[in-house]
Formats: structure tokens, C-alpha cells, sequence
């Protein structure tokens, strides 16, 4: 299966100019392979608990489209966590024609020093836990099919990666949390003061209250970091500053924050994963952290609305276009190289030949439920993309 493939010729936060090359026939889905197959998901933290529900209509054939091959069997989708949810130690993701069984140690566990799911290593692995370290792994033998597919919260498609491809289907909005008792709005320029220690106490943003600032940020390799500090630093990392320095934490959870530190706390946080949190599909470890306002020239954006049980995405932060400059896609990316290539673009992209279930905006509803917004239908120029993109540097 040969990739129908498209560029954005925009920024990834601004509105896609698409440009098709070689549009086909918009059918209703790539060509099944006809065998059982399992698909291996790692990566971001932000969009595992939403690939778990993605996985299950893959399982449970609700996505419609299982190949349902001659021997009774279907495809398996295994979602490895990036970091553990309550109780959980490992994932197996059983073995299938292209791949032995792996065994995937969940962060903060971790496998046995040196083992690998890799060809000829001993079926166990710590999982990646974020989207580089997702992106890494699947470079890391493209020929191997322990790992089919990367989750990613910031794109790692780029000229130096030229067979990973990068398949956007919702927008989040990134922004920052607060423990504070003040509801907290920082422009951009006080986001980089805190972030550069030019800004140390509270007592410096109006009505802010006051108290020395605790900077925490998230682990290395994850795509939410990776994009604040694109996106609000002017790309400078904090998490590699000697003389301003920020404690790193897993990404999007108020629980790992300290709580002698949390009253003057500050971390970037992925709305969505507070809004899925909030409203209790996912496991709620925000701790009672909050997200806080942020105003860019003459705009104060709010990235949340709704209230607990029934928060949504703001659309004015999320939508494609946005002058909110945490507004980003999320990702599944593939190797072409690899051999479960094929029926992985199956179900989380498209081709010349048509799209996915995922693609086509049957997922709207439970994108929104885990704090995402469905991204518009392209037509006219790209029949195929449907409600994804793919972005490739």
C-alpha cells in the first residue's frame, strides 16, 4: 500500500493550506491485507487513555472494518501506556506473523536492564513514555513490528525522518496549571519571564498573590514539553538551563507535583488530557490543579469550558487557525518502511484508495469526550484526508 501523500504549507498551529498529489478515488477504506495482525501503539502520554478506547473499537469491531480473515481471527490492537495507570505494571501484546510477544514494562516499572522486543532480543521492553521517545523506537529498526504505530502530542515528522509519517487527526491546546487559590491569567511575555527567571514570585503578575515560584516541567522526550517550549519560549529549554533551572515531572499530572511545592506551583499542562480527566473517562490525577488563562495581544484565551463531568474543548484556543499559540495537532505515526505499514494506515489514516473509520469523523463525539476537537473535512483538493492530515515536516 503506497501512501496518498500530502504537506502542510502552513505552520502546524495555523490554518492547512493542503496541497494533494495524486488523488484517487475516495472509497471507503485501504485495501485489507486479509490476515490477523497486531498493532503495537507507544508513545505520547497525552493520547493514551483516548487510544484506548480507539483500540477498543479496533478489538471489539464497533470500528467496523476488522478484516475478519478466513481463520476466525481479527486484528489486535495493543495500546502500551507511556506511563501506568492505577495497578498497572505491564502490557503483552501477543505475537502475530510479522512479531514474537512483547512484554512491555508501564512506567515508572521498568524492564530488566538491556532486554528488547526488537528481533532477537527477550520479548521485554520498557515502553517509550512520550512522543519522541515513541518516534525513536520506531526508527529504531524499521523492519521490526513490535511497534506499529507512534502516539505523538507534537510532530516528529521532518526532512531528517523521511519514511515516518505523521497522521494529525484532532487538535488540543496546550496552556499552563496552577495550584494557586488566584485565578491566574499570564501573557506570553510573563509565560517566558517564569520560564527564564526573570519573573521569580508571584508577587510580579498582578493579582497573582504572592510566593517564590516552583517551576516544574515535563520529562524529556515528551511532546508537550517539546511544544511549550517551541511555541511560549521561543525554544529555549528550560529542562537544560543551569542557571534556571525546573524540575521535571510526567507530563500532565497535578500528582506529581511535590505538595510542599504545589501552592506556587507552575507546569505546562495538555487541556485535553484535564478536560478527560475532569470528565472522569480516564483516571484523574490532576490533584486539583487548574489551567490558567493566557492573553495574546488584546485576547485572553480560556481553553476550557463546560463543567466537571461535561468540560469541552474551547473552540476559540483549539480550531485550526488559531492565534492561541498552544493550539496543536495530535498524532499516530507510521514508518513506510515497516511491515505492518498497511494495516496500520488501515485504521488511523488514509491512501489514494480511501480512508479510515478515523479519518472520515465517526469519532467526533468521543474526541471531544477526552478533551480534543475533530478536525474539519477536507474536500475538493484532498477527497482522501477526510478528517486527518498528514503533516510531514
Amino acid at each position: 500500500m503506497h501512501s496518498f501523500r500530502m504537506t502542510l504549507m502552513a505552520a502546524v498551529t495555523g490554518l492547512a493550506a493542503v496541497i494533494a498529489v495524486g488523488t484517487g478515488p475516495a472509497l471507503a477504506l485501504p485495501v485489507s491485507n486479509k490476515t490477523a495482525d497486531t498493532l503495537t501503539f507507544v508513545g505520547s502520554d497525552t493520547t493514551q487513555y483516548l487510544d484506548d478506547a480507539f483500540c477498543a473499537a479496533i478489538n471489539n469491531n464497533t470500528n467496523g472494518d476488522n478484516p475478519k480473515p478466513a481463520s476466525g481471527a481479527t486484528d489486535t490492537c495493543v495500546n502500551v501506556h507511556a506511563f501506568a495507570a492505577p495497578g498497572e505494571t505491564t502490557k503483552v501484546a501477543p505475537a502475530d506473523a510479522f512479531s514474537p510477544a512483547c512484554t512491555w514494562s508501564i512506567p515508572p516499572s521498568t524492564a530488566p536492564s538491556g532486554s528488547s522486543c526488537l528481533s532477537g532480543g527477550n520479548g521485554m521492553e520498557t515502553a517509550p513514555s512520550g512522543s519522541g521517545a515513541g518516534a525513536a523506537r520506531q526508527e529504531a529498526n524499521p523492519t521490526d513490528a513490535s511497534v506499529d504505530v507512534g502516539r505523538a502530542s507534537s510532530l516528529q515528522c521532518s526532512s531528517s525522518r523521511p519514511n515516518l509519517e505523521c497522521y494529525a487527526y484532532a487538535r488540543d491546546a496546550v496552556g499552563y496549571a496552577t495550584y494557586r487559590t488566584q485565578k491566574i491569567t499570564l501573557t506570553t511575555a510573563q509565560i517566558q519571564g517564569i520560564y527564564n527567571c526573570s519573573i521569580t514570585d508571584w508577587s510580579q503578575i498582578p493579582k497573582a498573590g504572592s510566593g517564590a515560584i516552583a517551576r516544574f516541567f515535563p520529562q524529556t522526550g515528551s511532546g508537550t514539553g517539546s511544544f511549550f517550549v517551541a511555541n511560549f519560549l521561543n525554544g529555549v529549554d528550560p529542562r537544560l538551563s543551569s542557571t534556571c533551572t525546573v524540575t521535571q515531572v510526567a507530563e500532565n499530572d497535578g500528582s506529581a507535583i511535590p505538595s510542599a511545592s504545589r501552592a506556587n506551583a507552575i507546569v505546562p499542562f495538555s487541556a485535553g488530557s484535564w478536560i478527560a480527566q475532569g470528565n472522569a473517562v480516564v483516571p484523574d490525577t490532576r490533584n486539583a490543579i487548574t489551567l490558567g488563562k493566557v492573553t495574546v495581544g488584546s485576547t485572553t484565551f480560556a481553553l476550557t469550558g463546560g463543567s466537571a463531568g461535561a468540560y469541552t474543548p474551547n473552540a476559540a484556543a483549539y480550531k485550526e487557525g488559531s492565534a492561541y499559540p498552544g493550539a496543536r495537532y495530535v498524532f499516530h505515526n507510521v514508518d513506510n518502511r515497516a511491515p505492518q505499514y498497511g494495516p496500520a494506515l488501515r485504521f488511523i489514516g488514509f491512501d489514494a484508495t480511501g480512508k479510515s473509520k478515523l479519518c472520515s469523523g465517526a469519532y467526533a463525539s468521543t474526541l471531544k469526550q477526552y478533551g480534543f476537537q475533530a478536525l474539519a473535512n477536507i474536500s475538493g483538493d484532498a477527497p482522501d484526508a477526510g478528517t486527518c492530515r498528514l503533516i510531514l515536516q
